[in-house]
């Protein structure tokens, strides 16, 4: 009787090292996009007049380098990773060395501001799917928007990204089905100590 109930433990101790394993990571890394439009010059950048827009097609790709910037880490693989967090960063400057900077979370539909030039919204991608996006191809477009009066430069775009492997043969892991999976786990286990106790 203690043989077996060594083997419940033992069983015990596995099931709580699949759940870890299934609840954790395999692994993360970071990759980044810079689109860099000075050409060295903080007034050579990408002119943007009061109530102007720019969009930028080729956009952040974070698959493989573009010619808009160089030291870009890039590798994401849709197919076997996923975005944790994704973060786009935008440097701006007007006459007299005055400069900006705006931040985005990407899943954010819109970001309003009131910065240095009057107020600016930022676009990234256009719609809250955008991180759906980015996460599904790796690659997305982006759009700068001045609506205030102030012209200004884009000096620089960036796009920052925290992504994990997906476990083989699963899609984003779900925190949700773990806990179920480890609460019908223990259940069983205990169901099973309990029998072999009355053995």
């Amino acid at each position: 009787m203690q043989i077996i109930s060594k083997q419940a433990v033992n069983l015990s101790a596995i099931a709580a090292v699949l759940v870890g394993v299934s609840l954790s990571q395999v692994s993360a890394a970071q990759y980044y996009d810079t689109d860099d439009f000075t050409l060295g010059s903080t007034q050579s950048g990408q002119f943007i007049a009061g109530g102007g827009f720019y969009t930028d097609l080729l956009g952040f790709n974070i698959t493989s380098s573009n010619a808009e910037g160089d030291g870009d880490q890039v590798g994401y693989n849709p197919g076997s990773q996923y975005l944790i967090t994704a973060t786009a960063t935008f440097q701006l400057a007007g006459s007299g060395d005055v400069s900006s900077q705006v931040k985005v979370t990407l899943g954010s539909d819109e970001l309003t501001l009131l910065s240095n030039f009057g107020t600016v919204l930022t676009y990234v991608f256009g719609e809250a799917a955008g991180f759906s996006i980015l996460n599904n191809n790796g690659i997305i477009s982006y759009t700068v928007n001045n609506t205030g009066n102030s012209d200004f430069y884009l000096n620089s775009a960036d796009l920052t990204v925290e992504a994990g492997d997906k476990l083989p043969g699963t899609s984003v892991p779900d925190a949700g089905n773990t806990v179920v999976f480890l609460g019908v786990t223990m259940m069983g286990l205990l169901a099973l100590r309990r029998r072999i106790s009355v053995a």
